[in-house]
């Protein structure tokens, strides 16, 4: 189990990956917070983004596609490697997150449908 240190260290390195990357494009801070061999596990049988190259490439297209995209989190919950987020950007979603060594190293997504 991560010490309370650790786990409040992990739930910065989301805010960061979710502010720097995301809402600032800041692409060259990527080998801070993702592990070399990243995997993210995504809805709807869409591919699995792998390493740093599909991971900047993922973000750069979405930014692309939307320049004015946003992400706000706004719950993190974290307990040993694990760290969880409630976030919303162009829709709400959940994240969960196996944190290695204070650096993303996999991650699943659930798009949480629209209530109204």
């Amino acid at each position: 189990m991560g010490s309370g240190e650790d786990l409040e260290s992990n739930k910065a390195t989301i805010r960061r990956w979710g502010d720097r990357i995301w809402n600032h494009g800041a692409l060259a801070e990527t080998p801070d917070l993702i592990a070399e061999d990243f995997v993210c596990h995504r809805p709807g049988g869409l591919p699995e983004i792998c390493g740093h190259q599909a991971h900047d490439r993922w973000v750069a297209e979405v930014r692309e596609r939307n320049p004015s995209y946003r992400v706000e989190i706004f719950d993190l919950i974290a307990e040993g490697d694990r760290v969880a987020s409630r976030w919303r950007s162009t829709g709400d979603g959940m994240h969960m997150y196996r944190m290695v060594n204070g650096k993303i190293a996999e991650m699943w997504t659930v798009l949480v449908p629209d209530a109204t």
